[in-house]
């Protein structure tokens, strides 16, 4: 195991069936096991019997089970009118309350989507980081997994992209006009700087990027790219390991960042760019993002486990979600020295004392009351607690007015907002870009090629589906395909062959051919491959002979650290 997250599921013999690395898997699992239940099963080796289980800790109160959100991310605060702004991020919008919970609005439709409009009808996508802008009463959203930047506009009641166009990407430098063609890469978290600059998290890719509000670009900071724990006096010579948490001291002239896979506080100069270790984490190997684990103490003696976290409380001190720890720790930026203010030494959920209660991987602070009440986003239990800061308790906030989603009733569209969830390319995939020309008709040959020896895992769904959209943006295409996906079953080499049409006149287009390949050796070397081929179209032209266009893929052995499984 060398990533984390890794998934890993294990044959009733005990060997390694297959193994997934990073986020995003669920569909690639369900097959695996799908495929699994199915072989195992046929072989009487699996058990029928029902496991004794406990009671889950969600289980256990009625608070939990009943509460409206589901995983709330990022939380922040307007106090000059006594609001709250929850990312409700497993329902896919932003929840509006006053600071005693009482339901305000709710900003999205509940649909995963990418959609611009008012309240009722914009669409968001698993939204984390949230800032207020008390000047233009906007609140500024990073939608995670629509990586794109947004503006809710409170006043008129209205939701805008600013940047990006719902796919994933790996631009490093940034600052591409016009701004929704800039492709972003999973920001996590937003924050507000004192000179009117806008700090975005690109978790996705290790950097914090900067917006410029004159221009509407946004660019990267701070950051090169490589997922490593390195401090630097300059921004193009620092490594950020998946940023997940932003924050800005008082002064304004220091940013805090929650590193979350180095499991390390680390800060940047606002005047220079420069960057610094704080707490946790391993300051002498840039590459050794294992330094994790549960201790207090001071500077590179702590020990933090993923925080996903920060919240500045004046220059001094700075709050952090110790999120896989499920605790809030407090930093003493004076002292370097690190210590819990609450949780307990395992996921819960319990109210009272502090050095009682109990949180479930808490994800989102912000601070009220004059800095005397801090607010947890406690996102596996579905809560947000509050700190008294001074009485030294833990209460949970009453949402009971908040109403559960209804995507059933949305306005908005669902072939749109289905069509702009789907088109990103799967996580590990391979990108093979293809032009296909300007003619109105014409055929697409896909040859996927296993290597030698290998053929299709049996009982493993191995499959193509095809996506279409528009350049310009995530709006209906004129592209009609004669086959929407279907078995790849031919091995060693197999041919998709897709016969398309578009209308007359038209903006480029782009198709995305979506394969998951699952291959096996004498059943005993198996592997799982992603590869996403780009079809691009450009503008149509009328009168042009049917074009055909083909593409061979080689798919390459499985290496020692690829997803491998073992049916023996």
């Amino acid at each position: 195991i060398n990533s984390w997250p890794s998934l890993l599921v294990v044959t009733p013999n005990g060997k390694v069936l297959a193994r997934f690395a990073g986020e995003g898997h669920y569909e690639d699992l369900k097959d695996v096991v799908s495929a699994a239940l199915s072989y195992y099963g046929g072989k009487n080796q699996l058990a029928t019997k029902p496991l004794a289980k406990e009671a889950l800790e969600k289980d256990k109160d009625p608070r939990l089970v009943s509460s409206p959100l589901r995983y709330p991310g990022k939380i922040c605060v307007d106090e000059r009118n006594g609001r709250l702004f929850i990312s409700d991020s497993g329902n896919h919008r932003i929840v509006v309350t006053r600071l005693d919970g009482t339901f305000v609005e709710e900003v999205g439709c509940g649909l995963p989507s990418l959609r611009d409009g008012g309240f009722a009808q914009a669409g968001f996508n698993s939204p984390q980081g949230l800032a207020y802008d008390a000047a233009s009463d906007t609140l500024y959203v990073a939608d995670t997994e629509n990586h794109a930047f947004r503006a809710v506009d409170l006043g008129r009641r209205q939701v805008k992209t600013l940047v990006g166009d719902g796919t994933r990407g790996f631009d490093l430098t940034g600052g591409k006009s016009p701004p929704l063609e800039q492709k972003l890469n999973s920001p996590w978290d937003v924050c507000l700087g004192r000179d009117g600059a806008i700090y975005v998290a690109m978790a996705g890719q290790h950097q914090i990027w900067s917006y410029d509000k004159a221009t509407g670009l946004m660019s990267n900071y701070s950051g090169n790219g490589y997922e490593r724990n390195q401090n630097s006096g300059s921004p193009s010579t620092t490594s950020w390991a998946q940023p997940s948490g932003l924050s800005i001291s008082s002064s304004g002239e220091r940013m805090y960042v929650a590193d979350s896979e180095s499991s390390s506080v680390r800060s940047v100069d606002l005047s220079n760019g420069s960057s610094k270790a704080e707490a946790g984490g391993d300051p002498g190997f840039a590459d050794n993002l294992f330094a994790f684990g549960d201790k207090d103490g001071r500077g590179s003696v702590v020990r933090l486990q993923h925080p996903l976290s920060v919240c500045a409380s004046g220059d001094d001190t700075v709050y952090v979600a110790d999120s896989y720890n499920h605790k809030i720790k407090v930093l003493d930026v004076r002292t370097d020295a690190v210590t819990t203010l609450a949780g307990g030494a395992a996921a819960g959920y319990r109210d009272g004392d502090l050095r009682d209660c109990m949180l479930s991987e808490p994800a989102g602070l912000a601070l009220c009351d004059n800095g005397e009440t801090l607010l947890v986003a406690d996102t596996n239990n579905f809560l947000i607690r509050k700190v008294d800061l001074r009485g030294g308790t833990i209460s949970t906030l009453d949402l009971s007015g908040v109403p559960r989603p209804n995507p059933d009733e949305a306005k908005a569209p669902a072939a749109e907002e289905e069509k702009a969830a789907d088109l990103k390319i799967p996580p590990g995939a391979t990108l093979v870009s293809l032009d296909v020309g300007a003619a109105t008709e014409g055929t697409v040959s896909l040859q996927i090629d296993l290597p030698e020896e290998y053929h299709y895992t049996n009982g493993a769904k191995s499959s193509f589906e095809v996506k279409t959209f528009k350049s310009s943006g995530l709006v209906d295409s004129s592209l009609k395909f004669d086959k929407a996906g279907g078995a790849l079953t031919q091995a060693p080499t197999e041919t998709v062959k897709l016969q398309y049409r578009r209308g007359q006149e038209g903006s480029p287009e782009v198709a995305l051919v979506n394969m998951k390949i699952f291959f096996c050796k004498e059943e005993s070397a198996c592997a799982v491959h992603f590869v996403t081929f780009k079809l691009d179209f450009a503008a149509a032209q009328a009168g042009l002979e049917p074009s055909a266009s083909r593409e061979a893929y080689a798919v390459p052995p499985p290496q020692a650290d690829d997803n491998l499984f073992d049916y023996s």
